[in-house]
């Protein structure tokens, strides 16, 4: 058999002499078999004498619609329906052709179509199912999942999707039992294996989370997605070692946009008298927890040169050892001889959990003559608290992380204080419609750098789990981070203080999606704020 995509001549057995259903059976035989250009050939070819030949019709269909010609596809088979009515198989495929299309709705009601008459065909299920995922309609989503399970259960993609979806709703025990009923019919499955890992994590089960993370990584070493979760969730046990080595598998997974530039990627040699060029992170945050680590350079003999957006750029300029900061892409300019992306610096330098004392700062500065927004008070005349609920919209976990602005109202109603917001993009338009006595500071905030002089002049900041975290934690100032119930590795497991950043206090949530508790303690803090009450946490160990 000629390899497939490549043009071949009809072999002896394909003769398209003799009935039109011989030849359709010849044809799809050759589908079958995985020849699909001779199954092409043998279905054209006999539409030559019958260009209304459902069967045929369906296996050039079939052929198009493998080929990424959804729309030709659809076409072929409302031809072949035109003569042989609904057929089930045949109304299926039109959804997906369909689908493939963009023709949504079309494509559910060929599918709605398809059980209304054959209500437990799994592969009608599982494609619909997958169609109200993608539309948010979840609960749609759920029964149509349920009843795939049902349909088949020995088809583990339908319950791997159930799983997930039931994880990505908050249902938790559900997810895990789902997943883990997937895990035993297809035990060799990594992907199942890393989410339900993911599962267990969120549901407080450390050591059962790590044996599934690890079985992952064993069954498919390559999983890009296996091994960045294994590396969040050593990371978040203090596993520095091991957890920042297989952190480099960011840069593989599918979110990874960065491209790095056309240099050496410094590997931990010798710095003396080289100029590095220390790379852009796809989050802020990263960035700023990451500046720490550039003295270091420094004092190993490097030249440091950093990208930055311009956002970022007058305030990394302040941190000790950097000779210049460049714009994302500028590497000319930066005349490097090597590179790093910011956060394999842990990595390449051999961080150590018990190194973070060493590194914590303040290691930020404001920049010199970096104006204060003018609705901020000089000092002395009382406490002021600076507020953030929500951090990039476009990144995925921050609809996880972010609070809505009304989640902080106990916040304002402790007297004696005056509150200011720090908040950055959509999210300000919360601060209009909530009535809150809280004063925006939006536009005067045109940088970190202008967020930072802002930082200067508050008694405190309660943010979620933001950027402005890392800011205020990297320059020293007392801040209140109110975390979500499962968070990211860099706020640990279950503690209240911050190895990286000594000047936070971590208030958690007890249940996803509820903010009550800890904004009630935050609430608690800011009183003791207005009684001159120390609000700080132990020192972190």
């Amino acid at each position: 058999m000629p390899p497939l995509g490549r043009p071949c001549h009809l072999a002896a057995m394909d003769s398209t002499d003799g009935p039109l259903d011989l030849i359709a059976e010849r044809a799809e035989a050759a589908w079958s078999r995985g020849d699909r250009h001779r199954a092409m050939t043998l279905a054209r070819l006999g539409l030559g004498q019958d260009d209304g030949h459902p069967r045929l019709l369906a296996v050039l269909g079939a052929f198009e619609q493998a080929e990424g010609r959804s729309a030709a596809a659809a076409g072929l088979f409302r031809r072949a329906m035109a003569r042989c009515g609904d057929d089930p198989l045949m109304l299926h495929n039109l959804g997906v052709a369909l689908r493939g299309a963009g023709l949504i709705d079309a494509a559910a009601a060929a599918w709605e179509g398809v059980l209304r008459g054959c209500p437990q065909r799994f592969a009608t299920l599982f494609n619909l199912a997958r169609l109200r995922d993608d539309q948010g309609r979840g609960e749609e989503a759920l029964a149509l999942y349920r009843r795939a399970c049902l349909a088949d259960p020995a088809a583990s993609d339908a319950a791997y999707n159930l799983g997930n979806l039931l994880a990505r709703r908050g249902a938790l025990a559900q997810a895990a039992e789902v997943l883990g009923k997937a895990a035993s019919v297809t035990p060799h499955d990594a992907r199942i294996q890393t989410n339900l890992g993911i599962v267990l994590r969120r549901l407080g089960d450390a050591a059962g989370a790590l044996a599934c993370q690890r079985r992952a990584v064993a069954l498919d070493p390559d999983l890009a997605d296996a091994q960045w979760n294994l590396a969040n969730l050593l990371l978040a046990l203090d596993d520095y070692d091991e957890g920042f080595a297989r952190y480099e598998w960011r840069k593989r997974r599918a979110p990874w946009r960065l491209v790095d530039p056309p240099l050496a990627e410094w590997r931990g040699e010798d710095l003396a008298g080289r100029r590095l060029l220390v790379g852009l992170e796809q989050g802020a945050g990263d960035m700023i927890q990451a500046a720490r680590f550039l003295p270091v350079l420094a004092g190993r003999g490097a030249r440091v040169i950093v990208e930055a957006p311009d956002a970022l750029a007058g305030l990394l300029a302040t941190v000790d050892g950097v000779e210049s900061v460049v714009a994302p892409g500028a590497w000319a300019a930066a005349r490097a001889t090597c590179h790093i992306r910011a956060f394999s610096l842990p990595y390449r330098l051999g961080l150590r959990f018990a190194d973070l004392a060493a590194t914590a700062g303040p290691y930020l500065r404001v920049p010199p003559r970096t104006p204060t927004p003018p609705a901020l008070p000089p000092g002395g005349q009382g406490p002021c608290v600076g507020l953030c609920w929500s951090g990039n919209p476009d990144f995925t976990e921050n609809a996880v992380r972010a609070a809505p602005l009304a989640a902080f109202a106990p916040l304002t109603a402790v007297e004696g204080l005056t509150f200011f917001s720090l908040q950055k993009g959509p999210a300000v338009a919360e601060l209009a419609a909530s009535g809150l006595p809280v004063i925006d500071l939006d536009p005067w905030l045109v940088d970190y750098a202008a967020t930072a002089a802002a930082m200067a002049r508050l008694d405190m900041v309660v943010t979620t789990d933001t950027s402005v975290a890392h800011l205020a934690g990297a320059l020293g100032r007392p801040c209140l981070l109110l975390l979500a119930a499962h968070c990211d590795w860099r706020w640990g497991i279950g503690r209240e203080t911050s190895p990286w950043y000594p000047s936070l206090r971590l208030l958690r949530q007890e249940r996803l999606g509820d903010w009550r508790a800890p904004v009630a303690r935050a609430a608690a803090l800011l009183a003791g704020l207005r009684r001159g009450t120390d609000t700080r946490g132990p020192e972190s160990t």
